[in-house]
């Protein structure tokens, strides 16, 4: 099976790294993502909380996963968050196994995350916590899975808050900077039809005219 271009650039720094440090643990966790997630949200956690990247040339977290490890930053965060939910809830999960022994079936990440994310969820009835993260465990239940019955169980968990009117003005405010920005733009096209121009400053001017009425 051919290497990945991640793969192989993280491979040619394994080469030039001491694997004795925590740098190359990382690296080499890395390159195990798909058959062992576990270590490397314990590796990347690790180098989070000592901030070891600022050693390594990196001026933060995200620029690191994503130039070293080659992973996004959401991804960072999911085996972040998923390794710590299986430190505090399932311990015995993370124990590095013994020599010679198999190392401990643990659900995928997404599962994992999916119930990180459900624990802290006041919308998700405990009942229905509890009895979905047993399944997770027992019977190796898929993200996809989990979800479906999660939405069947408790839909609540999947509603939108609706915003404050505080949220309201923030985000109003927000597009209304967009607005501003996208009619500067329009203005510099060449031939442009002038019924988008005149659209786009009615959109200015009903968003304007709504933060005004909400105060």
């Amino acid at each position: 099976m051919s290497k990945s271009r991640g793969e192989a650039i993280i491979e040619q720094r394994l080469a030039e790294l001491d694997p004795a440090t925590p740098r190359y643990a990382a690296l080499e966790a890395a390159l195990q993502f798909k058959s062992s997630w576990v270590r490397l949200g314990e590796v990347l956690s690790e180098v989070r909380e000592t901030q070891s990247f600022r050693d390594w040339g990196y001026e933060n977290f995200d620029h690191y996963c994503k130039d070293e490890i080659r992973i996004t930053r959401e991804t960072a965060a999911k085996l972040c968050r998923s390794f710590g939910y299986l430190s505090e809830t399932q311990p015995a999960l993370v124990v590095a196994p013994a020599a010679g022994e198999a190392p401990p079936r643990v659900p995928d990440l997404q599962a994992v995350d999916l119930l990180a994310r459900m624990q802290k969820n006041r919308q998700v009835p405990e009942p229905v916590y509890r009895d979905l993260t047993r399944a997770t465990f027992a019977e190796d239940l898929g993200a996809q899975e989990l979800r479906r019955r999660l939405r069947e169980e408790a839909p609540a968990a999947f509603a939108r808050p609706r915003p404050t009117s505080g949220d309201s003005r923030k985000l109003l405010r927000s597009a209304l900077s967009q607005v501003a920005r996208l009619i500067e733009t329009l203005q510099a096209v060449e031939q442009l039809d002038d019924t988008i121009l005149e659209q786009a400053e009615a959109l200015r001017s009903m968003i304007a005219g709504r933060l005004e009425e909400i105060g």
